[in-house]
């Protein structure tokens, strides 16, 4: 079940999630959502039930997408509106293919949204026409990490990405000591999906000047994983719990 619903996905254009109670409860709804959040799909969110308002992680994740309402328009009106939906989208990604992906507007806004650590300092101006030095990184077999992540320093951070196998967000937090890879950790715990697209999209910023790489899943599961013995009990226990087709429709 698990391949068939991935490769649904992965040969879809556009993802539509029907929106409902049950839908929000099931483990396996969650799992195709989320997957096709990673794969930055077009998704399309469909209301199944009258005054239906999405919260908790699908709150999350159809924030600021346009809802089809179906109960509210009827069959005919909603069927309209999903057609008008889909060629603007369609319209978007064939705009996307012209204009720079620093130049159009999602760059310019997640570049306005994302918190200030991610963003490059007014003193190190980042120049457009020189290529960013392709660099590498190796672990220091004495080094220790202090048990109390906002002891670190940058140092501490990059053998922590590196010893855990996670130097793909090196990239992002070279320039963080531990109390700002806490404040990280601590967004991501309360907005695991959005934060693993907005991580995603920030990467591909940073190196724009050559084939981006990604944080996978599992890498940034990991990474949640792993961090949270560092981070004090005091702290942790403040956290909010938490060929191609052209549709894919999660019930």
């Amino acid at each position: 079940p698990l391949e068939a619903m991935s490769n649904a996905i992965e040969k879809s254009e556009f993802v539509f999630v029907c929106m409902s109670d049950s839908y929000k409860q099931s483990g396996y709804c969650k799992m195709e959502a989320y997957y096709a959040l990673e794969r930055q799909c077009c998704i399309i969110p469909l209301i199944m039930k009258a005054q239906y308002r999405p919260d908790g992680w699908l709150g999350i994740i159809v924030t600021g997408r346009m809802r089809i309402d179906l109960p509210k328009y009827g069959f005919e009106d909603a069927y309209d509106k999903l057609m008008v939906e889909i060629d603007r989208n369609r319209k978007e990604k064939a705009k996307s293919t012209i204009m720079p992906y620093h130049d159009s507007p999602s760059a310019l806004k997640l570049a306005h949204d994302l918190p200030s650590m991610f963003k490059p300092s007014h003193e190190t101006p980042v120049q457009a026409d020189k290529k960013r030095p392709k660099v590498t990184y190796e672990a220091k077999q004495d080094h220790h990490l202090p048990l109390n992540i906002e002891e670190w320093n940058k140092d501490d951070v990059h053998q922590f990405f590196i010893k855990q196998n996670l130097t793909c967000f090196l990239p992002i937090c070279e320039r963080m000591n531990g109390a700002l890879l806490l404040q990280l950790y601590q967004m991501c715990a309360t907005n695991s999906p959005v934060m693993f697209q907005s991580l995603n999209n920030q990467l591909a910023i940073v190196e724009s000047d050559s084939k981006p790489s990604t944080i996978q899943t599992m890498e940034y599961l990991q990474f949640l994983n792993d961090l949270k013995i560092f981070v004090p009990i005091t702290i942790e226990k403040t956290e909010t719990p938490g060929g191609r087709s052209a549709f894919c429709v999660i019930l």
